[in-house]
């Protein structure tokens, strides 16, 4: 689970606001592409582990959030459900993983599936 709030009487300014979407907050979404000045994210996520750092993994994530800047009040419960890869190489951790994201109750689109990669550097 994930979240943050920004607390405080006074006007809070786009650049005060929480970016999420994207690999490691909301999967199926574009990266940073939802501002938010408070959000929750829970994540169910089940993994087939072929070794310690190499797993196939089926994940489900929602969220909560909300955005008072400026006067503005949105609020949603925007939806991910996706499967992905993890295997370890020489250079680190690799990550791929294809996910489908429902915001505003527009339902899935298989179209506007995202594909997000990382690698996670190992010392």
């Amino acid at each position: 689970v994930q979240g943050a709030s920004v607390f405080g009487n006074s006007t809070i300014f786009k650049n005060e606001l929480f970016r999420i979407g994207g690999l490691r907050s909301l999967r199926g979404f574009d990266e940073e592409s939802i501002f938010a000045s408070t959000y929750v994210i829970p994540t169910v996520e089940y993994r087939f582990l072929f070794s310690q750092n190499s797993n196939l993994l089926l994940f489900a994530e929602g969220a909560w959030y909300e955005n008072t800047s400026n006067g503005l009040y949105v609020s949603d419960m925007p939806v991910s459900v996706g499967a992905g890869i993890n295997f370890e190489t020489k250079a680190g951790i690799l990550t791929l993983n294809y996910a489908l994201g429902n915001q505003f109750n527009n339902g899935f689109d298989l179209r506007s599936g995202k594909i997000h990669f990382g690698l996670t550097a190992l010392f």
